[in-house]
């Protein structure tokens, strides 16, 4: 359940265009509803994701395993977290390039997966669509890291990147001292290369969770007078009310496509400042 009292457009109506595609998303969803009505036992096998399938040659299932769900509640559970965070994704990314975050942070997941099973008994395979999910969730932390969400299980809401971290460090320590049937690794997996998509093709990231591991304390190369100071003027770049509601009246008229380049970075300047 979204908070929007910490979404920028507050009470205003969708962007258009939005909605619309959401449609993409339901797709995913649709797809992984209806195997899970057709399926069986023998489905899992068929296209669950086998720790020897190199020897079995079926490499489709790298693929086809994210539609393959043991039960009601764990497609319900995967299903409900792509529709909500990929809801936050989506807009930002298109549709191309979200099917690219959930594919590959899914696929990856699996050989993540595979690199700490492929030893074990043949009878061991992976279902499910939680690797793609976990890219898609930390994409939508990077992107909106202070929306916050309420959880069932959680009685206050709670900002995207706690729940990230969280979940980060229940996941590894959870696959160091396995105690379930949980693919841990894969949701691993998923973090990972959902990381390293959302950092090549955004760059409206408004939080890195490893940025603590790159970051560089800057040299500066001016020399000042001794009792000096050098200062800055922050509020000369910030985006006004005016001009927000000029840009949010031109996306209800238009759609976000229609903003110019200037427009864009005003407008996720004005985010920025949102969740400052």
């Amino acid at each position: 359940m979204l908070n929007n009292r910490d979404y920028m457009r507050g009470n205003r109506p969708p962007m258009n265009g939005e909605s619309s595609s959401n449609k993409y998303i339901y797709i995913i969803i649709a797809i992984n509803i209806f195997f899970f009505i057709i399926g069986n036992k023998n489905m899992n096998f068929q296209f669950g994701l086998k720790s020897n399938v190199l020897s079995d040659m079926k490499i489709w299932t790298f693929v086809s395993y994210m539609f393959i769900h043991g039960d009601f509640f764990h497609l319900a559970f995967n299903m409900w977290s792509l529709n909500l965070f990929g809801k936050v994704v989506l807009p930002e990314l298109k549709a191309n390039k979200f099917f690219n975050l959930f594919f590959l942070s899914g696929i990856f997941g699996a050989v993540f997966w595979l690199f700490f099973n492929s030893s074990e008994n043949v009878t061991s395979f992976l279902i499910g669509a939680s690797g793609g999910v976990s890219g898609v969730m930390l994409a939508a932390a990077m992107i909106q890291p202070n929306m916050r969400i309420l959880l069932l299980f959680f009685p206050q809401p709670i900002k995207l990147k706690t729940l990230m971290m969280v979940l980060a460090v229940y996941e590894i320590f959870s696959g160091m001292f396995p105690a379930d049937n949980v693919a841990h690794s894969a949701h691993l997996g998923g973090f990972i290369v959902g990381y390293i998509y959302i950092k090549f093709v955004y760059d409206g990231i408004l939080w890195d969770p490893l940025e603590f591991l790159f970051k560089k304390q800057p040299k500066s190369k001016v020399k000042m007078p001794k009792g000096w100071s050098m200062t800055s003027n922050p509020a000369s770049d910030e985006v006004t009310q005016a001009e927000l509601d000029t840009l949010l009246d031109k996306i209800s008229g238009s759609g976000i496509n229609s903003l110019t380049d200037t427009e864009m970075t005003k407008l996720k300047k004005a985010r920025e400042q949102m969740q400052s």
